[in-house]
């Protein structure tokens, strides 16, 4: 049976390169979770600890953190775009007449109405 410390992951973690590698999983993890409540979806935070022997004789190790943050993406809007029959894309249909549309004589333009010319609103009566 090992008798290593109950807190051994934890403190190794907590203590290499002076606490930075829990400071950024900790902001991967907090980014994660903002995504996947904004989205809806599942993400993965992994984390990949190789751990190469440094000195026999001492007993020293290097160990490297590896972190990947897999955050569920919001969907893209999708562009809707025509291809020509030379093969460039626009946005209008090439196939579709364009409407002209003119202004007829006599037909009045409605104007906007200024904020002075508009009706004050009514007061509400309360019963």
């Amino acid at each position: 049976m090992n008798k290593h410390r109950p807190d051994l992951f934890i403190n190794t973690l907590s203590t290499m390169d002076y606490g930075v590698t829990a400071n950024e999983l900790s902001d991967d993890l907090a980014e994660l979770l903002r995504a996947v409540q904004d989205t809806g979806k599942q993400g993965t935070l992994t984390l990949k600890l190789t751990v190469k022997p440094e000195s026999l004789a001492t007993g020293q190790v290097g160990i490297i953190a590896d972190t990947t943050l897999k955050a569920p993406q919001q969907p893209k809007d999708k562009a809707f775009m025509f291809m020509t029959p030379d093969g460039n894309l626009q946005r209008e249909d090439p196939r579709q007449k364009r409407l002209q549309f003119e202004a007829h004589e006599g037909a009045a333009a409605a104007a906007p109405i200024a904020a002075e010319e508009a009706p004050a609103p009514r007061a509400v009566q309360q019963a």
